[in-house]
């Protein structure tokens, strides 16, 4: 019967390819080519392997809860010329701002309604 170290190598294995991608994601090929160089060499790294992958999740817990509250940005040229206008939650619930055209307002994906103009900054 394996016993838990045993274990959490396998499960470690399985979960490589995917830790090779997020390590990609977020910058961290160097640690996760040594623990593999490490590992490679019979070290016991194992605790090495769990803090790399606790701060992946914290990477991606830390992205996930990004908010962007200007919509996307937009030459500043357009909205000088007033060809483009503030819109904003269509129902109040937020305070994400979008500039856009005045007569193509963005869609809410919440509420999947037009965003309203903003008459105020």
């Amino acid at each position: 019967m394996p016993d838990k170290v045993s274990g959490e190598w396998a499960d470690l294995c399985k979960r490589l390819r995917r830790i090779a991608g997020d390590v990609n994601w977020f910058s961290l090929r160097s640690e996760f080519d040594r623990l593999i160089a490490e590992t490679r060499a019979g070290k016991d790294v194992l605790a090495d392997w769990r803090g790399l992958e606790a701060e992946i999740a914290r990477l991606w817990t830390s992205e996930q809860n990004q908010t962007i509250r200007d919509g996307e940005p937009r030459e500043a040229a357009f909205t000088a010329f007033g060809n483009e206008t503030l819109h904003r939650c269509p129902r109040g619930r937020c305070d994400r701002e979008v500039f856009a055209p005045m007569d193509e307002p963005p869609t809410c994906l919440l509420f999947d309604t037009p965003m309203r103009e903003a008459t105020t900054r």
